[in-house]
């Protein structure tokens, strides 16, 4: 099975950008399908592995708006410092196939 997996923005968006773009995803079309969270430092980029998030199972499109508006809270208010963040993202039907096609976790 192939998913079109696409990077909504190959910049880090600010946290208003990123909150942003989560909350109108979903009017879009599109889920969000993992975000990264990263600090910027005079040399770049520092990625942190203590700021990802993946949405919780989807069965349905309200659950993937659930989903989008989660990400949107956690950038804004749960961001472990993070100032910036790299979006993954991908249409809504394909998040739906991915969810149907994985095993559920015990």
């Amino acid at each position: 099975m192939e998913l079109n997996h696409t990077i909504a923005n190959s910049n880090p968006l600010t946290v208003s950008e990123a909150k942003q773009a989560c909350l109108n995803a979903a009017s879009a079309g599109i889920a969000v399908a993992r975000f990264e969270g990263v600090i910027r430092r005079n040399s770049g980029f520092e990625a942190r592995l203590d700021c990802i998030w993946e949405p919780k199972r989807a069965q349905d499109a309200d659950d993937v708006v659930a989903n989008n508006l989660d990400a949107a809270y956690q950038i804004e208010f749960d961001n472990e410092g993070c100032d910036h963040f790299i979006l993954s993202t991908w249409p809504i039907e394909a998040e739906l196939e991915y969810w149907r096609n994985k095993p559920p976790t015990p």
